[in-house]
């Protein structure tokens, strides 16, 4: 059987369901795609923010106790980012003394909504873990700024 289109005969293909017939990517796809550009740009900013000022010293150098936030220590900051990075300890890798640095989703409403919407899907909302981070003691600012984009790499949503 054929259907008309502007007056031109077409033949109608009978519905195979081997074939979707869907002509654009589904939306879950095409959110998913954008949610994780939006992430990667997030966590660029990120980046450039604590390597481009003073902030990476306190990767190489924390001068927090444990379990206390390294950076950002200002309110308006931990608001503006969204993220924190909460020093961990030290831990010694292949011979290497590395400090472990936790990024973790800040609680408020007035955080970036790329962090919000990572929180809300998250198990444990602002108390999960979204990356261990890694910085060689004593290092520098590139050191700071390889383990962030390696940390950052795996951060889901990233």
């Amino acid at each position: 059987m054929a259907w008309t289109l502007n007056g031109i005969n077409a033949p109608q293909r009978e519905r195979d369901s081997r074939h979707p017939t869907e002509i654009y990517p589904s939306q879950s796809s095409f959110s998913t795609s954008r949610l994780i550009l939006e992430m990667q740009r997030f966590l660029a900013g990120v980046t450039e923010a604590i390597v481009g000022g003073h902030g990476w010293k306190k990767f190489v150098n924390p001068t927090v106790n444990l379990n206390l936030t390294a950076w950002p220590r200002d309110s308006g900051e931990q608001e503006k980012y969204g993220v924190r990075y909460d020093y961990d300890g030290q831990q010694e890798i292949d011979g290497t003394v590395y400090h472990k640095f936790q990024m973790q989703a800040n609680s408020g409403n007035k955080i970036p909504s790329t962090i919000k919407n990572w929180r809300s899907k998250a198990d444990r909302g602002m108390h999960d873990v979204m990356a261990d981070v890694f910085v060689p003691k004593g290092g520098d600012k590139d050191d700071v700024e390889a383990a962030l984009n390696k940390a950052h790499e795996g951060v889901k949503g990233a």
